[in-house]
């Protein structure tokens, strides 16, 4: 990439801080993709087929659309009788948009993930030319065993489960050498000196201070939530209030998952067996990541997790200060996503305005 372009592209990438919300498309074009139901025009059967042909030599025997889909990525099951594949098509948010770089440092991330340890979903391929298609794409690997999601039903197993994933996210948050925050760059590692030893190249964030990043598009977010009634102008005033006076004791950036919901973490066995979708990886407190993970699940359900992450010792109360205004942050972030895709809340669960205060209660009564 041109070094104009590249600048451009970290620009662009440093003005973000949750991609589904502050995404540059109108918030109708995020209703459509949000429907997650592209006209079959937009990816033909000969050119997904051809791509097959491209990376394995042979046309796949069928190609159909996973029942599950991605935002902003569409998703194939690719067979050759006993063998399968995923192709994920990355989907351009404006007409223009040039290839994606980070998704080749996706490939490399997992690929040393894995050596380190991590049972991070293989990606076997990526390809951001456009030579064989207008967009972005990736093979991967059909990951081993079956996501916690369906495990919605069964408390005592899902428990369980969540304190081995909370002792497998502190590995990952010591898995690799990381430095500065925020997004990865990513040229990090083509970057470094050829003489310097691969694994000591550390994966470098575009922020110099954590904080730099937890407070990207706070100011939007808040104006946008006081805009659509859920919070009032002195709630907003309230809580930005407690952002700008948050002065986080040091802390040693670690590597984050971005996304650790149920849906992107897979057991067999009784173990986990694979983490999916690192495209919202970043670097910083690790504790954020504990809290990101925190608002997909009921209160009850941290205790497990908390049990396998910290290895069974108490949390401080720094470190229960620094969750509850990441748990804050998050929630902000989501809220706005569900207002910018236009999604109801759910019938018996909090909405989304009480899910913001309950959350800032937590922040407040510290």
């Amino acid at each position: 990439m041109p070094l104009a372009s590249r600048a451009a592209f970290l620009e662009q990438l440093s003005g973000l801080f949750y991609p589904k919300t502050d995404s540059p498309l109108s918030d109708a074009q995020l209703r459509a993709l949000g429907r997650r139901e592209p006209p079959p025009e937009s990816f033909p059967l000969p050119l997904l087929h051809e791509l097959a042909r491209q990376w394995r030599g042979e046309t796949a025997r069928s190609i159909v659309p996973l029942a599950e889909q991605g935002t902003f990525h569409r998703l194939f099951r690719l067979s050759w009788g006993d063998e399968t594949a995923i192709l994920r098509v990355q989907l351009p948010q404006t007409p223009d948009e040039p290839p994606d770089p980070r998704l080749p440092l996706e490939e490399q991330l997992t690929r040393r993930l894995r050596q380190a340890g991590i049972p991070a979903a293989p990606i076997l391929h990526t390809d951001i030319s456009r030579r064989h298609a207008p967009w972005d794409w990736q093979m991967l690997a059909p990951a081993a065993g079956r996501p916690l999601t369906e495990l919605e039903g069964d408390e005592s197993t899902l428990l369980q489960l969540l304190e081995r994933l909370g002792a497998m996210m502190a590995r990952l948050h010591r898995a690799l050498p990381v430095t500065g925050a925020g997004w990865p760059d990513p040229w990090s590692w083509s970057d470094a000196p050829a003489d310097a030893p691969r694994e000591a190249r550390p994966l470098r964030g575009l922020f110099p201070q954590w904080t730099d990043y937890l407070t990207r598009c706070l100011d939007d977010h808040l104006r946008r939530l006081t805009d659509d009634q859920l919070l009032t102008p002195e709630e907003a005033r309230t809580i930005a209030s407690h952002f700008a006076t948050f002065a986080s004791s040091p802390v040693a950036p670690g590597l984050l998952h971005g996304d650790p919901g149920s849906h992107n973490a897979f057991h067999q066995a009784g173990e986990i067996s694979a983490l999916l979708d690192w495209d919202d990886a970043l670097i910083g407190d690790p504790w954020y990541d504990v809290a990101f993970w925190a608002t997909f699940h009921p209160e009850r359900r941290y205790g497990a997790f908390l049990r396998g992450y910290l290895g069974g010792r108490a949390w401080s109360p720094e470190e229960a200060r620094r969750f509850r205004l990441y748990h804050l942050r998050i929630t902000l972030a989501k809220i706005v996503h569900r207002q910018r895709f236009s999604y109801a809340d759910l019938p018996g669960r909090p909405t989304g305005r009480q899910r913001i205060l309950e959350s800032a209660q937590r922040v407040f009564s510290t």
